[in-house]
């Protein structure tokens, strides 16, 4: 899977064009091995940043609450599957598992 591109949030936080460019060539990269080894790459950078979607983080990088529910069908087409139904209420007793066991482990 590749990572999604930096939003620009202004200064003082750092200028998104740079490491965009970064990780357009890390993409570009891991594209070009998973073809290589036929492997399929979950193309989360390319599908962001050709989306509409915008203040999806609130530092440039980490998805805010509200940025991974709006990005949840980008990512499901990402991994080949349907975005009919993106977020949904009837999913948050796991994503609150999830987020229970993120705060234990890492």
């Amino acid at each position: 899977m590749s990572p999604p591109p930096m939003e620009d949030k202004g200064r003082p936080l750092p200028d998104a064009a740079v490491q965009n460019k970064r990780l357009a060539e890390y993409h570009d990269a891991t594209k070009k091995m998973a073809g290589a080894r036929s492997l399929y790459l979950a193309d989360f950078f390319d599908l962001v940043g050709r989306s509409e979607l915008r203040d999806l983080t609130d530092n440039s990088l980490h998805f805010t609450d509200d940025g991974y529910r709006r990005t949840a069908g980008v990512f499901a087409r990402a991994l080949g599957l349907s975005d009919d139904g993106g977020y949904s209420e009837s999913l948050e007793p796991l994503r609150q598992a999830v987020r229970k066991k993120n705060e234990l482990y890492f």
